[in-house]
């Protein structure tokens, strides 16, 4: 019923889920002629080192390298032990986070959902962040 109201949101999910591959040639070219790339959507894991920084951190992180964090997987914990004796999130069920508040503390047990125009999983993008929020 929503995309009743908004037909562009037929075509904003197509995009996500399909990424370049339902693109047009017209809109190809509008996209080269525009000096624009195309982004598909990623699930990243958060590793070890990232653990306890704040998703403000990870997002600026993030954009300096042309990718765009635009959610966090929080996973169900209860089958994980509890690290570093934190006390649990109290999700019994696993949930997405979209637009989470900058503050809040990523685990590694979250997954991030990432927008970039390649699989960020080969790179060591999030995996070397010794001096992380330094720069």
């Amino acid at each position: 019923m929503q995309s009743f109201y908004s037909p562009k949101l037929i075509e904003l999910l197509d995009q996500f889920i399909l990424g370049s591959a339902s693109t047009n040639a017209e809109i190809n070219r509008m996209y080269k002629k525009m000096n624009l790339t195309m982004s598909s959507l990623y699930l990243i894991e958060v590793p070890a080192n990232c653990e306890d920084l704040t998703f403000e951190s990870v997002f600026e992180f993030c954009i300096r390298r042309n990718q765009v964090v635009i959610g966090i997987y929080r996973r169900d914990i209860d089958n994980y032990q509890q690290s570093n004796d934190r006390e649990s999130f109290g999700n019994s069920k696993p949930y997405v986070w979209t637009h989470p508040p900058k503050n809040i503390e990523l685990t590694v047990h979250d997954e991030l959902f990432v927008l970039c125009e390649k699989n960020p999983k080969g790179e060591s993008t999030l995996k070397n962040m010794q001096n992380f929020g330094t720069s």
